[in-house]
């Protein structure tokens, strides 16, 4: 299996990111719901978590690729960590 390179591993936990806010916010709306703290049958309920989650994720992809630029640029700035080896002190 090839290693990801550092853009795709932000990539992969942003898109983890928004999932954990899609969870967050279903749950909150369905707590909302059964709190009546809003007023929505089960079927508007239903449709309202549909809008809000495309909604979501909607805006996840279009801003992916904004996103994705950044983080090029911002590697494009950091130098490469290579492994040195420490120094060995002569005994003499």
């Amino acid at each position: 299996m090839s290693e990801q390179k550092p853009c795709d591993q932000v990539n992969k936990a942003a898109y983890f990111l928004v999932e954990e806010i899609k969870n967050s916010v279903a749950l909150n709306l369905t707590v909302a719901a059964k709190n009546n703290k809003i007023d929505t049958n089960g079927e508007a309920h239903k449709k309202l978590m549909v809008v809000v989650l495309a909604s979501i994720d909607e805006g996840f992809h279009k801003g992916r690729r904004v996103f994705g630029k950044h983080v090029e640029e911002a590697l494009a700035y950091t130098i490469p960590l290579v492994d040195v080896e420490p120094t060995k002190k002569n005994a003499t």
